[in-house]
């Protein structure tokens, strides 16, 4: 399983080698990569978060989104719009865990896990 943590590294890297430029709510590779994967897995920009375990189906968004962002060179902004804890552009069914309700969204781990 992969964890919050290694899915922004994940991401950053291939940021940092595709060259972007930065501008739209976020200067860096690094803290695009952290706002893509919090924002799909819905988890708050805390050092507990890092530790939890990105769903496959999740993980799957986050990787197309990623190659999407490096692909069309479109600022993560225009790929997606965060609106209210929710995201436009890009599927309910990815932004919500599996429908056992016993996850965070996009998490496997049960709420209360660490």
């Amino acid at each position: 399983m992969t964890t919050v943590a290694a899915a922004i590294d994940e991401v950053h890297a291939q940021f940092e080698a595709a060259g972007l430029s930065y501008g739209h709510g976020t200067d860096n590779a690094w803290d695009e990569a952290v706002v893509l994967v919090l924002t799909l897995t819905g988890l708050p920009d805390d050092t507990a978060s890092l530790e939890r375990h990105v769903n496959t189906g999740v993980l799957e968004q986050i990787r197309r989104v990623t190659s999407a962002r490096i692909d069309e060179r479109l600022p993560l902004a225009y790929l997606y719009v965060p609106l209210d804890g929710l995201v436009a552009r890009i599927p309910a069914s990815v932004t919500h865990g599996p429908e056992d309700h016993e996850t965070v969204a996009g998490c496997d781990d049960p709420p209360g896990f660490l």
